[in-house]
């Protein structure tokens, strides 16, 4: 939400990619299939949330990354292997 109680929208309508948002320490942390099939993170300041802005935090790999989650501030990541 933006100051002010506004919802901004971050990724944009229409896009063909799945987000699943998670909010860390003031950042918005996306796992998302935009541009990366096997899925990666990026992380957004809300305050730039403009794609320009974003910041790939974990790169597309050739296996599939399901989820993620922080536990005492270390990032856990889950994939899946063939």
């Amino acid at each position: 939400m933006a100051a002010g109680g506004g919802i901004r929208e971050i990724a944009g309508a229409g896009l063909n990619a799945r987000f699943y948002p998670q909010f860390h320490a003031g950042q918005l942390y996306m796992l998302t299939s935009l541009d990366a099939p096997n899925n990666r993170i990026v992380a957004v300041d809300p305050k730039r949330p403009e794609r320009e802005h974003w910041r790939e935090v974990i790169p597309e790999s050739a296996d599939v990354l399901q989820s993620f989650t922080f536990i005492a501030d270390k990032l856990y990541l889950s994939y899946l292997k063939e």
